[in-house]
């Protein structure tokens, strides 16, 4: 048995630390002036969030992606198996799908797969900034070429992986699910469980370990079995 995760920042485990409890967290906050995360994403104050954000960076270090940390990486620990990781902060469904398509044949009947939906697309526009499809407001979208194309392919990947792959939705409120009408697996998605238990956010809008723990032992015994 294998544990295959296809994912953006989520499944990599961008910012995932251990030993940083919630409390830690909170109190990392206070000292930077923030209440918590939500104080931090609202605030209109650049200075000030670029002097925070910089501070965590530095503690970060090198070591800003942890998979094994990650929900993909725990249920593979709870399964006592190996972990196949095509994770990567940033990634959209396009490259993931590629990467998914590549490695299908290698899938095994017992294998566990994996698939996080992030936004469509994610590239470089002509002014050089990046646009992520599914945060583009309804103005910059029609700016964008071959809207529909993107569309159809969003419901062609989310086909092709509904039949074998445990389809696990992070991005459960996006633009990108309500205008196509993708309904939610069965599962809980990490946001809703981060809400339910009211686990503090990282900085750059990642979920706590403690909160991708629980996600991992909830899909173990509901949703994989």
């Amino acid at each position: 048995m294998t544990v295959w995760s296809f994912g953006c920042s989520h499944a990599a485990g961008h910012e995932l630390q251990l030993g940083l409890t919630q409390k830690d967290m909170l109190d990392f906050y206070y000292k930077c002036g923030f209440k918590d995360w939500y104080d931090l994403w609202n605030c209109t104050d650049e200075k000030k969030k670029s002097k925070f954000y910089k501070k965590w960076a530095r503690q970060l270090g090198r070591n800003d992606c942890n998979p094994n940390l990650a929900y993909p990486g725990i249920v593979a620990k709870l399964k006592d198996t190996e972990l196949k990781n095509y994770a990567e902060p940033g990634s959209g469904i396009d490259y993931l799908y590629d990467q998914f398509l590549k490695n299908k044949k290698h899938f095994k009947q017992n294998d566990i797969v994996l698939f996080e939906l992030p936004p469509t697309l994610r590239y470089q526009g002509s002014t050089g900034k990046r646009i992520q499809v599914a945060y583009a407001s309804q103005v910059v979208q029609e700016y964008i070429p071959n809207s529909f194309i993107l569309e159809e392919f969003y419901k062609l990947v989310v086909n092709e992986i509904r039949d074998f792959a445990y389809c696990i939705h992070i991005y459960c409120k996006t633009a990108d699910q309500m205008m196509l009408n993708v309904h939610k697996s069965n599962s809980i998605s990490l946001h809703e469980m981060s809400e339910k238990y009211n686990h503090v956010r990282y900085p750059f809008a990642h979920y706590h370990y403690d909160t991708h723990k629980l996600f991992a032992e909830y899909l173990v015994k509901e949703v994989i079995k």
